[in-house]
């Protein structure tokens, strides 16, 4: 509860913040953090160093946390890293309870720092609204909703208490209190170490403590002292052993100087206007901001430090407290002023944590009676300022995008976003971040990683070139890396790499440039000397990736070799995967599998090792045995696209339809580019299609050829099936068109033709039935008894056919008999061309074609088949022989019209017909 005391007249009360505050700050906490709290996920923003794969949480322990010389994230932070280990202990990988966890410290926080603006004196309106901005201040979101914030919150609960238990030692010191000092600095100093500000901040406040003992600060301030300078020194030592000790920039004393200024009015404009926060600045440009603002931003804070001079100096109790409070805002910013050697990191957000408090109380106290209404309308403001970033931490997309949204040029926010589960559904996406990263890296560092993962992207899209290309680029970067052992690795690696690629790409001037920095800096590192062995097998194998027969000398060098490299490094895999690879060439498939497994023994994430032993296997046609092998490599958290693409293969092989197309779909989720594999899928789910072709429904076979033809275009089988859906959709031209092509691209299909002559049939009753164009349904069905097998059945078209004939003989006839030449031979045409075979009709067009007098040859040639015909058929022929009579007197052959009547008249002897008599005429 607020407790008042008895002021002089026309002052404001002081306040003291009772026990019984707590649930209201902590309700303040959990209402402003409530929509972060129902969050699974943590962030890829140091989350991941504790959380999670890999997380260091995962393999600690209570005493290895406490072990002086180990270190969690380049930091010795016990009680932050303990705090965050009960979390993982309770709650595993799951990211409420440490959300919760640090909403409910940062309301524990706010409580503290109540009760020490309330030791200092100050009114209540003055405690309420400072604290009430502390708690809903935007920028200190970071802190409170990103769970590896935790260690600002716990510095400030420490910080907070620490000068709380300073002031209550100032009015009745004792040896009790003076410990509980000195243990609270601890405290605040292993959860941060920018708790180093403490003693300032507490020399900083100590005259607005009234009834202090006189001289008690001494034993305070050398206690103090002792164990920040004991921690500051212990943190030094292990970041100079990490390597983070670094300056701000590569630039010396004189130039980080300049940026001091423009960082501090930076730090005292965000507290005081919110806006434009963002969880990661982009560090040169930021930095090159603070040093363009430097005389500016000199100005104004040698104004101001004035003013918080005298107003500290003043006798008035209110006034000197205003003063003190500003001096310790500023004091909070120094561990964040980019000169002194620290992180490269130019700015954050949550470096304000110290400050806001000390700056609120300033800005409040020195409003006096006014403070009450301005805090309320600030911290009104603050809370939907707030509740407007807190879902900007609900998962790493959400924070990354938000970082870009206020600065679309920082690369480590484009190559954060790019890593994210939700981006690496969208290729196309993770591709335009990577290039806008390695386009607007400033730091080499950064361009190393950006232009690293663009060669490996390019790699995997088949664009080989691109690849080497990116790979010289990071190669470059790692060059500018700052000397250094580990920096070194970071070169030999990536010129590694790059040699590698080139080398597959078949560049060997490019593997040779880009090889050497290796060669120079660690000519007999056991990957080096893996490097060159696989040089040499490159050089050894023939097109079918068999040893050639004069690869002997150069097997037995790179064995050797290779026996170097085990020597020099016994847990490197590279040596191990390389002799698998000289193994397999050779022909020697048993030791190539033990190899491959030394190699994943020493790495089981080595993809290439997993896909080299899946290969083999499969090579022997062990296919179950190389399903085994991919499965568990996928199993232990293998990522590669190579192994999909095998597990799918070995699955296809074993008739695993199912499982094999999604593998291969997974597969081109990470290599959409592959043509092979998508040859390999488009062929898989073709079969498995036209396996259930007359048994799926159109519904069911479309998506499935589109997806066919979408992976291979050139696969005919997609329009097989995509015929049979028209057919059921009754779509049948296209389905026809679709056919027709397939059977040019199939022409030993059986189902191509038998589709194709049903399709002919059904598009004649359709056309026939809808009453027009009666010419193309006939057309149909004389495809389809043209092209009809054994065993489907005709004779229902056949006798269509044959009605159509009739009827148009029936109208040949009458147009001939009205002398309508031209109408009667094409209608006797169209039914010759139904049957070509129909005697009658033959008769029919040859006698037109004789009367028309310019075709006697075809004349002839039509009355000749008229006669087989009708001899064949019983009937009398002895018209069709007089009229080829007649042709061939046309045609100027009168001795064989004569040869002709007289064989007939010889083998007719006792026709009785009157073309029987005419014929006997002409003979006679």
């Amino acid at each position: 509860m607020i407790e008042m005391t008895e002021q002089p007249k026309g002052t404001s009360l002081p306040a003291r913040i009772g026990w019984l505050w707590l649930p209201i700050f902590l309700l303040g906490a959990l209402v402003l953090y409530g929509p972060a709290l129902g969050r699974v996920d943590f962030l890829n923003f140091d989350d991941n160093l504790f959380f999670g794969r890999g997380g260091a949480l995962t393999r600690a322990s209570w005493w290895g946390l406490l072990d002086p010389t180990a270190t969690i994230a380049n930091a010795y932070l016990p009680v932050a890293h303990g705090s965050l280990y009960l979390d993982w202990l309770l709650a595993g990988d799951v990211a409420w309870l440490p959300r919760l966890h640090s909403a409910l410290l940062h309301g524990f926080a706010a409580f503290l720092l109540a009760r020490l603006v309330g030791r200092l004196g100050a009114p209540h309106a003055v405690v309420l609204g400072s604290v009430g901005l502390f708690l809903a201040h935007p920028a200190l979101v970071e802190s409170a909703a990103w769970v590896s914030g935790r260690k600002d919150l716990l510095a400030g609960v420490f910080v907070f208490a620490c000068l709380s238990a300073w002031i209550d030692y100032l009015r009745q010191p004792s040896r009790a209190r003076l410990a509980w000092i000195g243990l609270l600095a601890l405290l605040a100093l292993y959860s941060k170490s920018t708790a180093m500000v403490l003693p300032a901040l507490a020399m900083l406040l100590t005259p607005a403590v009234e009834g202090r003992a006189r001289g008690a600060w001494r034993a305070a301030a050398v206690v103090l002292l002792a164990i920040t300078v004991g921690a500051v020194g212990h943190h030094a030592v292990l970041a100079q052993a990490e390597g983070t000790l670094i300056g701000a920039t590569d630039a010396g004393l004189a130039t980080r100087l300049t940026q001091v200024p423009g960082a501090l009015l930076h730090y005292v404009a965000k507290a005081v206007c919110p806006l434009g926060l963002n969880v990661l600045y982009p560090e040169i440009a930021t930095l090159e901001a603070f040093r363009a603002r430097a005389a500016l931003a000199t100005v104004v804070m040698v104004v101001s430090a004035g003013v918080a001079l005298a107003l500290a100096a003043s006798p008035h109790r209110q006034r000197r407290l205003t003063g003190l409070a500003a001096l310790a805002a500023l004091a909070a910013s120094l561990p964040f002023n980019t000169a002194l050697p620290a992180s490269s990191i130019a700015a954050a957000d949550r470096y304000l944590y110290l400050l806001v408090p000390f700056a609120a109380l300033a800005l409040l106290n020195a409003l006096g009676r006014g403070a009450a209404p301005v805090a309320g309308v600030a911290i009104a403001a603050c809370a939907v300022l707030t509740w407007q970033r807190v879902p900007d931490f609900d998962d790493s997309a959400s924070l990354w995008r938000a970082s870009l949204r206020e600065d679309p040029h920082n690369a480590v926010a484009c190559l954060n976003l790019a890593i994210t589960p939700e981006l690496q559904r969208n290729p196309q996406e993770v591709q335009r971040l990577v290039e806008a990263a390695a386009l607007h890296a400033r730091y080499p560092q950064h361009q190393l990683r950006a232009q690293t993962w663009l060669a490996d992207l390019a790699w995997r899209a088949e664009r080989r070139q691109a690849a080497v290309q990116h790979a010289e680029r990071a190669l470059q970067a790692a060059r500018a890396l700052p000397a250094g052992a580990a920096n070194d690795v970071a070169r030999i690696r990536s010129s590694l790499r790059g040699a590698v690629m080139a080398q597959a790409a078949g560049d060997s001037a490019a593997a040779a440039r880009l090889a050497q920095d290796a060669l120079t800096l660690a000519p007999e590192h056991s990957a080096v000397l893996a490097f060159r062995a696989a040089q040499s097998l490159a050089a050894a194998v023939g097109p079918d990736g068999r040893l050639r027969a004069d690869a002997s000398d150069s097997r037995r060098e790179a064995l050797a070799l290779l026996d170097r490299a085990e020597a020099a490094d016994s847990t490197a895999c590279d040596p191990r995967l390389v002799r698998a690879q000289w193994l397999a060439a050779s022909g020697d498939h048993l030791p190539a599998l033990k190899a491959y497994d030394d190699a994943l023994a020493l790495d089981p994430l080595r993809a290439e090792a997993h896909v080299g032993k899946v290969d083999l296997l499969l090579a022997q046609q062990m296919l179950a045995a190389a399903e085994a092998a991919a499965r568990s490599a996928l199993r232990a958290g293998v990522d590669d696209a190579a192994l999909l693409s095998k597990l799918g293969f070995a699955l296809a092989a074993q008739s695993k339809f199912d499982d094999a197309k999604s593998f291969y779909e997974s597969y081109l989720a990470l290599r959409p580019t592959d043509t092979d594999v998508r040859r390999l899928l488009a062929a898989l789910l073709a079969t498995q299609t036209r396996q259930a072709l007359y048994q799926l429904t159109a519904e069911q076979l479309e998506p499935r050829a589109l997806r066919v033809r979408e992976l291979d275009p050139r696969n005919a089988d997609a329009d097989v099936i995509l015929a049979m859906a028209r057919r059921q959709q009754r779509r049948l031209t296209e389905a026809l068109v679709l056919l027709e092509g397939a059977t040019e691209k199939l022409p030993a299909d059986p189902d191509v033709p038998r589709l194709l002559a049903e399709t002919h049939r059904d598009l004649g009753y359709q056309t026939l039935l809808a009453g027009k164009e009666r010419d193309r349904a006939v057309d149909h069905f004389v495809k389809f008894v043209a092209s009809a097998a054994a065993d489907m059945d005709t004779a229902a078209v056949r006798t269509l056919l044959g009605e159509e004939c009739t009827r148009l003989e029936d109208q040949g006839v009458k147009a001939f008999e009205a002398e309508q030449l031209a109408t009667a031979e094409r209608l006797f045409r169209r039914c010759l061309a139904l049957d070509a075979e129909r005697a009658w009709t033959q008769y029919q067009l040859g006698l037109v074609l004789l009367k028309q007098g310019a075709q006697a040859s075809e004349a002839l040639e039509l009355l000749r088949r008229a006669e087989v015909g009708l001899r064949a058929a019983g009937h009398d022929a002895s018209r069709a022989v007089l009229y080829q009579i007649h042709a061939l007197k046309r045609l100027g052959q009168p001795d064989d019209a004569r040869a002709l009547a007289r064989g007939f008249v010889a083998v007719s002897a006792n026709a009785e017909t009157a073309a029987f008599d005419r014929i006997r005429a002409l003979v006679e």
